[in-house]
């Protein structure tokens, strides 16, 4: 998922630097058997990021199976127990330091298998913090853009479960303008 990298952003932007498918392929006669499909994750996506946006832990995670695991580039794997609980950690500090955030998931590519989808998205951030009340306060933004997961989607009951992520490409933290 993209924990590591929001909670880097965000930490930067709340605290400061020394805390710290492609659209489906359209077959033959012009119809995707799987645009619903893909819309269905798309939204997904957007209601997740609404969670980020909102430091709403369920909201974040709502679309996640009970197994549901992220893997990082560097190989460490969290449960969606452990990553609820860094998230609740996490969203509390941001809360109480004032901090607002903006994430936007980006599907790259998509693939269907029966019953699975394999997702290639590019996730960015804007974090930012407005300035204490003291004169030689200065408020702090971040953006992180360049981080791309491959997800694994099931199918579930009501709909399509994101089981898994894997991080394979770590982007970049700047400072930019609040």
């Amino acid at each position: 998922m993209r924990l590591r990298f929001l909670a880097s952003v965000l930490l930067l932007a709340a605290f400061g630097p020394t805390l710290a498918h492609t659209a489906s392929k359209t077959h033959r006669h012009g119809s995707d058997p799987h645009a619903a499909d893909l819309k269905f994750i798309r939204q997904a996506y957007a209601y997740q990021d609404y969670g980020w946006c909102r430091m709403d832990v369920a909201e974040a995670l709502s679309y996640t199976t009970d197994d549901y695991t992220s893997t990082a580039v560097t190989g460490g794997i969290l449960s969606k127990g452990a990553i609820t609980r860094q998230l609740y950690s996490l969203f509390v500090s941001l809360y109480h330091a004032g901090a607002t955030i903006t994430v936007t998931t980006d599907i790259l590519k998509a693939s269907f298998n029966g019953n699975m989808a394999t997702v290639i998205t590019e996730c960015s951030a804007h974090a930012s913090k407005p300035a204490p009340a003291q004169p030689t306060g200065s408020s702090r933004a971040f953006d992180a853009n360049g981080y791309y997961d491959e997800d694994t989607w099931v199918r579930a009951a009501t709909g399509w479960a994101l089981q898994s992520s894997h991080e394979y490409a770590e982007g970049q933290v700047t400072p930019s303008s609040p």
